[in-house]
């Protein structure tokens, strides 16, 4: 079945502008920092210090919406790139997370 956005992905990109709070459980490092796109497979964000490849966090993002619950998921850091002042990083979505 032929996708009928534009590019062409398994899962659609949304622009998504909010803070999201990341918890490294390995280090116990928390750190916030700005959502750019979201996906049901991944996320992009600009982070403040590079993050290696592979380092795994568990992401708390608000939803704005009153009543609706916060997305919490485990993430893995996929590619870390300089931006400015700034890094992007790209990370996919391993698991969502329940209370």
């Amino acid at each position: 079945m032929p996708l009928d956005y534009e590019e062409k992905r398994a899962f659609p990109r949304m622009h998504v502008q909010c803070d999201i709070e990341l918890h490294d459980t390995r280090t116990g490092e928390r750190m916030t920092t700005r959502c750019q796109d979201l996906s049901g497979g991944g996320i992009l964000f600009a982070s403040r210090e590079p993050l290696e490849p592979g380092r795994e966090f568990e992401l708390t993002m608000q939803s704005g919406l009153e009543g609706t619950p916060p997305l919490r998921a485990r993430i893995r850091v996929l590619r870390c790139e300089p931006d400015g002042e700034d890094y992007e990083t790209a990370a996919r979505i391993e698991e969502i997370l329940r209370d």
